[in-house]
């Protein structure tokens, strides 16, 4: 990742990770099974300091109409984003650096995981 005062623009990738064993109540531990969520790009053409890039993403997927509403819920306490080579957990209040288990990542989508919304 860049220097901490840096800023990055469209060019901002990353990965959301669901924790389908926190239940919103934790921060991610190994053990906790972890489905794929979103992968793209932040893509917004103004510059974005590295620092706030976790915060912008955490915004982004607690809305209405961000990207993956379909089919995963919003970004909440327990998930991981990875960010390059940065990997965060969300946090109650911020985020906290993480190193996920390679064994603790599913295949199969949060939908398979837990089916259709009720």
């Amino acid at each position: 990742m860049t220097r901490p005062d840096s800023s990055h623009g469209a060019g901002a990738d990353y990965q959301l990770f669901h924790n389908l064993d926190a239940g919103r109540a934790r921060l991610y531990a190994p053990g906790d099974r972890l489905v794929p969520g979103y992968a793209g790009s932040l893509g917004t053409t103004r510059a974005i300091a590295v620092s706030k890039l976790p915060e912008e993403i955490f915004d982004r997927h607690n809305r209405d109409d961000r990207p993956d509403a379909e089919s995963a819920p919003e970004l909440s306490m327990g998930d991981v984003v990875v960010m390059g080579d940065t990997t965060i957990g969300v946090e109650r209040y911020g985020f906290t650096p993480v190193t996920i288990d390679p064994a603790d990542l599913l295949t199969i989508t949060y939908r398979e995981a837990v089916g259709p919304p009720a």
